[in-house]
């Protein structure tokens, strides 16, 4: 199975599978890992509560002029010698 490593999932393949990305075949597989490894299936309550933590977080939007500051520093320092 794509993203084991010693027998247990990446956290890759937890976030995806959080996501809805492992498609068919794998995504069976790593729904058959998580009821037999106890491991496994407590990490993904670890991502699946991060998760949740993070999408309740307020969205911020940058300070007015913050792009064109960015971009006036990064000609700066690439003028630099």
């Amino acid at each position: 199975m794509t993203g084991m490593s010693n027998e247990h999932l990446s956290a890759e393949v937890l976030q995806a599978f959080l996501e809805g990305d492992p498609p068919g075949r794998e995504g069976a597989s790593v729904e058959q890992h998580l009821g037999s490894c106890a491991r496994c299936d407590s990490e993904l309550e670890v991502w699946r509560s991060l998760f949740s933590e993070l999408g309740g977080l307020p969205s911020r939007r940058p300070s007015e002029g913050f792009r064109d500051r960015v971009i006036a520093d990064v000609r700066t320092l690439a003028a630099l010698p």
